[in-house]
């Protein structure tokens, strides 16, 4: 019992240890790949940088051997070289969020041949379990091409070997009966085209393949047909027209409205006669006779007014080309 115990102790170490060594290679693998990354966005920037500011700026600006910390990449429109710090990275400049990753480019000036050319050397460093780890990459820059481009290179520092530990044999696993197979997933059906005679609005200038415009719908709106009329909607039978963009109103659309007038008073006159005492006409006598004052009509009328020209009839509108399906 206790043998057994021990060799079973002894396994779960062994599996241990290997899924400790298997993640502990993912996390380097992981590493590698941002590094590589980090390195080839070096190598780019100073590529870039000699298309933005032209050979001889270029030169001029870096024809002394130095270092620069790239921490971060600085873009302008006449380069950004000369923002970068002539120095390599302190130990508070990381490229990552996560403060693992630094990057410098070394570069250096020559001539061969009389041909001028720099060379720029990109390296980005990190730490794993305390092991410093670094990847490297080169590149020669000459007027109007390039020279040479190394590729990324990762450079592994050395590690003293771990102890592998002595696998132990361990009894074979009866296996498993065979799961049933999954069914194989249907295929998502495929939803049938839009059948003849389907009308749809287009933005373009002409109906794709399958489509022909429809004529009858040029400069009109659409409206729903209506087999009975109610409830203060009319009758509307397919294919019918109506409407009009423009219209004039007749006297009976006018609203109600109305229109003053009035009469004025004028004095109709007075009228007397006299008697005598024997009741002759005579021309004196007494008892003069008088009309009161009274009204009388005069003719007046209202003028017209307005053109009697027609009004605009159109909403706010967007015109789209009208396809129907063949």
């Amino acid at each position: 019992m206790i043998i057994s115990t021990g060799v079973v102790a002894l396994v779960m170490t062994t599996v241990v240890a290997a899924m400790s060594v298997s993640l502990h290679s993912a996390v380097i693998s992981q590493s590698k790949g941002l590094a590589t990354k980090y390195t080839q966005e070096g190598i780019e920037y100073f590529r870039t940088q000699r298309n933005l500011m032209g050979w001889e700026s270029f030169l001029q600006q870096l024809q002394e051997s130095s270092v620069f910390c790239l921490a971060e990449l600085s873009y302008t429109e006449t380069g950004g070289l000369e923002n970068l710090p002539e120095r390599a990275c302190t130990s508070t400049e990381f490229v990552d969020e996560k403060d693992r990753f630094q990057r410098n480019a070394y570069v250096t000036y020559s001539e061969v041949e009389g041909q001028q050319i720099i060379t720029v050397n990109i390296e980005v460093t990190w730490e794993d379990s305390g092991r410093p780890l670094k990847s490297n990459a080169a590149i020669e820059l000459r007027n109007n091409f390039l020279a040479q481009y190394d590729p990324p290179e990762f450079v592994p520092s050395p590690l003293p070997p771990s102890p592998i530990p002595t696998p132990v044999p361990t009894p074979i696993p009866t296996p498993s009966p065979s799961p049933s197979p999954l069914p194989s997933p249907s295929p998502s059906p495929i939803p049938p085209p839009l059948p003849s005679g389907a009308v749809v609005a287009f933005s373009g200038g002409s109906c794709p393949s399958g489509w022909v415009e429809l004529t009858s719908l040029r400069g009109r709106m659409l409206i729903g047909t209506n087999p009975t009329a109610s409830g203060g909607i009319s009758a509307r039978s397919l294919g019918q027209t109506g409407g009009a963009e423009t219209h004039t109103l007749t006297i009976a659309e006018l609203p109600s409205h109305s229109h003053g007038g009035g009469a004025t008073s004028d004095p109709v006159g007075v009228a007397g006669v006299t008697f005598n005492t024997a009741g002759a006409m005579t021309g004196s006598g007494w008892g003069l006779l008088t009309a009161p004052s009274g009204l009388r009509w005069a003719p007046g009328g209202i003028a017209n007014t307005g053109g009697g020209g027609a009004h605009n009839n159109m909403m706010p509108f967007i015109s789209l080309l009208y396809c129907v399906r063949s």
